[in-house]
């Protein structure tokens, strides 16, 4: 029975964290948008905005292009109010820092800066970054400097109700045994 009080307070604590972040309200800046894609902007417009964009199915589009003048691909979902989500990865780590100046010129400091060290599977060490944005609109954006592969960056922009949908999923997942 403590066992499950303990994980119930500590998930708890995880979405009051949560919350905190989204109710923060620091740069108030009025344009919530990453190269011309703006969270709940319909698919019609965003396909009018970026005609170069390959649309695979009504919910999933993708182009490259250059955050903060470094290349990379970005992967845009959407729900039925529109984007829901951003993603931009195949960014070179290297580049990490002009990408994070970009997104700290447009939407101010972050809320939360983690630095870090992640290691490979032959053991060799590496420095990681974290950076965090929320606002009280309920989006979030997330920049790691060592994503999926520890030489890659990658850049998250997406709304409360997509990390909500993909925690569910997180949470469905993990019980099924």
């Amino acid at each position: 029975m403590r066992g499950s009080k303990i994980t119930m307070c500590r998930s708890i604590t995880g979405k009051l964290a949560t919350l905190l972040l989204f109710v923060q309200a620091a740069h108030a800046g009025s344009d919530l948008s990453i190269k011309g894609v703006s969270l709940h902007q319909s698919h019609d417009d965003f396909v009018a905005s970026h005609p170069y964009a390959k649309c695979y199915i009504s919910t999933l589009c993708s182009y490259e292009d250059t955050l903060g003048g470094v290349d990379g691909k970005f992967l845009v979902q959407f729900d039925d109010d529109g984007v829901s989500m951003l993603s931009v990865t195949d960014i070179d780590a290297t580049d990490f820092d002009s990408v994070a100046a970009a997104l700290a010129a447009k939407f101010g400091k972050p809320n939360v800066s983690r630095n870090g060290v992640v290691s490979n599977a032959m053991g060799a060490k590496f420095d990681d970054r974290i950076l965090v944005w929320g606002r009280a609109g309920g989006w979030k954006l997330q920049a790691k400097k060592r994503s999926d592969s520890v030489l890659k960056s990658s850049v998250e922009f997406f709304t409360a109700k997509f990390e909500h949908a993909a925690d569910s999923k997180a949470a469905a997942k993990k019980d099924d045994i």
